[in-house]
């Protein structure tokens, strides 16, 4: 039979483990930067900068890239290098992710995709 108090007892341990360690977590992506870029053979280059928590922190645009003649070559720069950063940031978040819920259980079960739950 289960011990619905006992269980109940070590999800709550459990959550207040997982809140601990998501504030760690924001900290810490907060400090972390990644920066995706973009480039056209010509020169023209775009960086963009993010925290891990996907904040703006830094947009570079190189004067190559004011020099295009067309406006929507400096935007699709723009779109991929912001696009690059996100899946940077993203993926700094998922295996910070892995490494907070690796070997969380309750009641035997393993809770370690929890990134759902957090995000």
């Amino acid at each position: 039979m289960i011990d619905i108090a006992s269980l109940m007892a070590q999800a709550q341990k459990v959550l207040a483990e997982m809140e601990s360690k998501k504030a760690a977590l924001e900290a810490e992506l907060a400090e972390t930067s990644v920066t995706g870029s973009a480039g056209t053979p010509g020169g023209a280059h775009v960086e963009v900068t993010l925290s891990g928590g996907r904040e703006v922190r830094r947009v570079k645009i190189s004067p190559e890239a004011f020099a295009v003649e067309s406006p929507d070559v400096l935007e699709d720069l723009v779109f991929v290098a912001v696009g690059d950063a996100i899946r940077q940031a993203d993926a700094v978040f998922e295996s910070r992710m892995r490494e907070l819920g690796s070997g969380m259980e309750i009641g035997g079960m393993d809770i370690s995709s929890i990134k759902d739950l957090l995000r």
